[in-house]
């Protein structure tokens, strides 16, 4: 039964890995104005389904539908941003706990933003990373995450050449 366990555990990290350095940025890059639209429309929703199609034939989702949380962020017109909010469950290095959606409009530029889980080489403990992926799957990283509280600012500055 462990090893069962275990190769579900690994197959939950997998995916959800592919998922959120993978399929995500891809979605966001190529498709911009649609992603902003369907995400807007269709919120949690639409997160819920990316992740539960994996594991369709496996016998169920992990997740469950109120794990996703979306909130549109509306102040900062030109950009468009899109906090979401993503399950706890099969949350392990390096996966997302949140990810910002950034679209400037009148120049086209996107940003996928995470907030993932990294760790502390230095002490061996787990610690939240600010990072990216870029339209050409380049994973960046900005260092340890501010405060939640703080994250938009954050996002803000680099978006902004800070």
């Amino acid at each position: 039964m462990r090893k069962k366990n275990d190769e579900n555990a690994q197959y939950c990290h997998s995916v959800r890995y592919q998922i959120e350095f993978d399929l995500l940025p891809d979605m966001m890059f190529s498709r911009t104005a649609d992603f902003f639209a369907w995400l807007a429309r269709d919120k949690a929703d639409l997160l819920y389904r990316i992740y539960a199609s994996p594991f369709e034939e496996r016998g169920g989702c992990p997740y469950a539908p109120d794990e996703f949380a979306v909130e549109i962020i509306e102040e900062h017109a030109p950009l468009r941003i899109i906090k979401a909010t993503l399950p706890q469950t099969c949350l392990g290095v390096p996966l997302c706990e949140r990810v910002y959606f950034v679209w400037n409009e009148e120049t086209g530029a996107a940003f996928y933003f995470t907030v993932e889980l990294g760790m502390d080489y230095r002490t061996e403990m787990p610690m939240h990373m600010l990072c990216g992926v870029g339209a050409d799957k380049t994973h960046f990283n900005h260092g340890a995450a501010p405060q939640q509280s703080d994250e938009l600012g954050a996002v803000l500055s680099i978006v902004h050449g800070g």
